[in-house]
């Protein structure tokens, strides 16, 4: 079996080959900032925070995990830390926070709360765990539970409150050449939508989406998607992202003979279609998530005439309704609360 290391190493190459480094103008000087008559988030009645997201490093200053308000003009730094898991608010409060991340195999926790002016105070950063596998990690809708891989086949709940670990399902005897990727918890806690990665060779892999079901004893998997080795590509990594409020997933797909176009597609639980670029054109983008009733992600340029979908380093909110694209701000990694 190929070693959690080397498969984290396949997998931060899948998601980061094309980064580029944000302007070091938007890392703020420490965790909250802001305030004054000339802060953009000391504006009343702002969707803050409606999502997390990482801005990267740059020399000696560490990748940042910063919260938004839902158009991106108001941003506050938490933490220094990577692809971050958001939800808001928390322990029946109004206005707390937390954000898990995983860094090697420690899951690490901070917990924010957001005052007058929607300046934020941030505690101490905290691990969780020191036992994680890689690499999927979500966290549930009230934030007191981790849903994470123990081992790179199977996949566990660890209760924030109690640090206690329940492990929820495992790949069959016969399935152990596939690995998860990445997991996404829907708002009520009874699907996660996961990626499993099979290597086929050095250099070639394929995926699964599946679907599994928390509320059967053990609990199932159903298959929604596949993407099957192809010489010369990598695997389609999917990016699944359950809706917190509705019974619906988003996630991508990976258009055979392009150039990194991964068009979004939004399908009920059981894989039927509700979206696929509704109108012209589709929208191409990394890392999905739910803000609200749309969907915010690392925007992909446009497919041109020799089929290349360029990087970018904008956050675009897709409207579901219209298929507008809104450019947020720069970052990557956008978790919806």
């Amino acid at each position: 079996m190929r070693n959690r290391h080397t498969f984290g190493a396949v997998l931060a190459a899948t998601l980061g080959a094309t980064l580029v480094l944000a302007s070091p103008t938007l890392l703020a000087a420490k965790p909250g900032g802001g305030g004054g008559s000339g802060d953009a988030c000391n504006t009343p009645g702002l969707d803050f925070p409606a999502f997390a997201y990482r801005i990267p490093g740059s020399g000696r200053n560490p990748s940042t995990i910063n919260v938004a308000d839902a158009t991106g003009k108001c941003s506050r730094m938490v933490t220094a830390g990577s692809n971050p898991k958001f939800s808001y608010p928390i322990d029946g409060t109004a206005n707390k926070g937390r954000v898990v991340w995983l860094e090697g195999n420690t899951i690490y926790a901070v917990d924010l709360t957001v005052g007058a002016g929607n300046i934020i105070t941030v505690d101490a950063r905290r691990p969780l765990t020191v036992n994680a596998g890689c690499c999927a990690l979500d966290l549930s809708k009230d934030g007191q539970t981790v849903y994470f891989t123990d081992t790179d086949t199977s996949l566990a709940t660890l209760n924030v409150r109690t640090l206690s670990v329940n492990q929820i399902f495992a790949l069959p005897s016969g399935d152990l050449s596939w690995f998860f990727m990445e997991a996404s918890v829907n708002g009520d806690g009874t699907q996660l939508y996961a990626t499993k990665y099979g290597f086929q060779s050095p250099n070639e892999g394929a995926s699964q989406l599946v679907r599994v079901d928390l509320t059967t004893a053990p609990a199932t998997a159903v298959l929604l998607r596949e993407w099957l080795s192809h010489p010369g590509y990598g695997a389609n990594i999917f990016s699944p992202a359950a809706d917190q409020y509705a019974d619906r997933v988003a996630f991508l797909l990976y258009i055979e003979g392009t150039n990194n176009c991964t068009p979004l597609v939004v399908t009920n639980r059981d894989g039927t279609p509700l979206i696929y670029g509704p109108t012209v054109p589709a929208r191409y983008g990394q890392v999905p998530t739910w803000v609200g009733n749309n969907v915010v992600m690392v925007r992909r340029g446009p497919m041109d005439g020799s089929g290349k979908c360029g990087s970018t380093t904008s956050l675009a909110q897709i409207d579901l309704t219209t298929n507008a694209e809104t450019v947020l701000t720069t970052g990557y990694n956008p978790n919806g609360r």
